[in-house]
């Protein structure tokens, strides 16, 4: 996907479809295209790998550790 390498990547409109409620209403729902789908989940993986190797999210043993070794 060059359009997501170069900025220009914008998302498609989501499909509406009203689903029908037990008290006679509707409740909307929306439905992304296949293609926002994969770029969503793409975002999601690199976010994870970023939290993954951030120092401030490391496990509360690690930083106890870490500080005792500086101590």
């Amino acid at each position: 996907m060059q359009e997501l390498c170069s900025g220009a990547y914008r998302p498609q409109p989501l499909l509406r479809v009203w689903i029908p409620k037990s008290n006679g209403g509707q409740r909307p729902l929306g439905i992304p295209p296949i293609r926002d789908r994969v770029v969503q989940m793409a975002v999601v993986l690199v976010l994870v790998i970023l939290h993954s190797h951030a120092e401030a999210y490391r496990p509360s043993e690690v930083r106890r550790a870490l500080r005792a070794l500086q101590a």
